[in-house]
């Protein structure tokens, strides 16, 4: 038996606006909440300490 291959779709000028415009909302909301992930490890005391404090219950 033989397979047969089917190329990929074509992607659609109108999926890839789609796709530009999430990844700009994304930046922007990033941009917008002031995200700083090298902060978390710098005060990952701080959150060891604040889970810590779950346990025991």
């Amino acid at each position: 038996m033989q397979t047969i291959t089917l190329p990929p779709p074509k992607r659609s000028w109108f999926s890839l606006i789609s796709w530009a415009v999430l990844l700009a909302v994304l930046v922007i909301s990033w941009k917008g909440a002031e995200m700083d992930p090298l902060l978390l490890f710098r005060d990952s005391g701080n959150m060891a300490t604040f889970a810590a404090d779950f346990f025991p219950p």
